[in-house]
């Protein structure tokens, strides 16, 4: 019997990471550690790893799931098949500025304004036929 060999791959994650009104895309690979994307958020927002905290957002709302360093992405549940450029993963950041962490909390987006009424059809006109 032929040993079946699994291919790993590696594919390309897209992630969203949101800190209170604030929103970074970033990519990665499946196989990168969660402390590898603290070093890109480092980075980015000048929070050092040791003071960032990371969670899953469940339903525009950050969970108690805490992402731990030395997880890859795909052990995570963060795999390239489930995110895209376009739908990319939520995460959410809660840093320590020497205070403590603070609650991960993220602003809701804000919603474009009702349409004027000239671009909203008149329910009452009659059809010709």
């Amino acid at each position: 019997m032929a040993d079946e060999v699994k291919e790993e791959t590696n594919s390309i994650v897209f992630l969203m990471v949101r800190w209170k009104n604030k929103t970074i895309y970033l990519d990665a690979k499946e196989s990168d550690t969660v402390e590898v994307i603290k070093n890109q958020i480092d980075n980015l927002l000048a929070v050092e790893k040791s003071s960032q905290r990371l969670f899953k957002m469940d339903n525009g709302k950050p969970s108690q799931e805490e992402l731990i360093d030395p997880k890859s992405l795909v052990n995570c549940g963060i795999t390239g098949t489930a995110t895209t450029a376009y739908r990319p993963f939520e995460i959410c950041l809660s840093p320590d500025f020497g205070n403590g962490f603070e609650e991960a909390e993220v602003c809701p987006y804000s919603s474009p304004p009702d349409l004027p009424g000239v671009f909203i059809p008149d329910k009452t006109e009659s059809k010709e036929n």
